[in-house]
């Protein structure tokens, strides 16, 4: 939104918008002089990464500043952040953190959003949470909403034994009810939830 509204400018430094990796290669591979790439993680399925290893076989140098929406696919997938000149998380938008990285990058060094960098640091935590097979199928079905008794009837337990894993849950995620268990599990990887399935990460 930012590259259009100042292309209505006219601002003749910005070269454009692309909405797919193609159109990002098919600008920055005529370009003789090194430019800033802005990459959104949506930009494909495996946010961008294909892209920039591409880009690193240009003979013209150019700068990547990737900014991630959703932390979970870093944590869960290791994405080589050291492919990158700089990684912002969306949500540090407002908080003077893209002028640290555009000043980090203009002198030349890689920088990491510290949100980015914490998050990383906890998942990769020796006390990370850790759920038994059972905890985790529990998990997912409480993520999709279903009652104890439903969660028993899918699993083949009793209700009594769904409600000891839901316990269980609240206690290792430091959560106080269900959905708290489900918002936390989210938060540290250990559900991904797209299409409208969860499903365990």
């Amino acid at each position: 939104m930012m590259a259009r509204s100042t292309l209505a400018m006219g601002d003749t430094r910005v070269l454009g918008t692309c909405i797919d990796p193609e159109e990002v290669y098919d600008l920055l591979k005529v370009q003789s002089q090194s430019c800033l790439l802005m990459l959104v993680d949506s930009i494909a399925a495996d946010h961008g990464e294909q892209l920039v290893q591409r880009l690193r076989r240009l003979n013209t140098p150019h700068v990547v500043l990737l900014l991630v929406d959703d932390l979970r696919w870093i944590r869960a997938k290791h994405y080589p952040l050291g492919s990158v000149d700089a990684v912002i998380h969306t949500h540090s938008f407002g908080k003077g953190v893209l002028i640290d990285a555009l000043t980090v990058l203009r002198r030349g060094g890689m920088f990491v959003d510290p949100a980015i960098t914490s998050a990383l640091q906890r998942s990769t935590r020796p006390d990370a949470v850790q759920l038994t097979n059972r905890e985790l199928d529990t998990l997912r079905e409480l993520a999709d909403g279903l009652t104890n008794r439903q969660i028993g009837a899918r699993l083949g337990v009793a209700e009594t034994t769904v409600r000891d894993y839901v316990k269980t849950l609240m206690m290792k995620l430091e959560a106080t009810n269900r959905t708290q268990v489900v918002r936390r599990a989210l938060d540290v990887g250990l559900l991904d939830y797209t299409g409208g399935r969860s499903s365990v990460a």
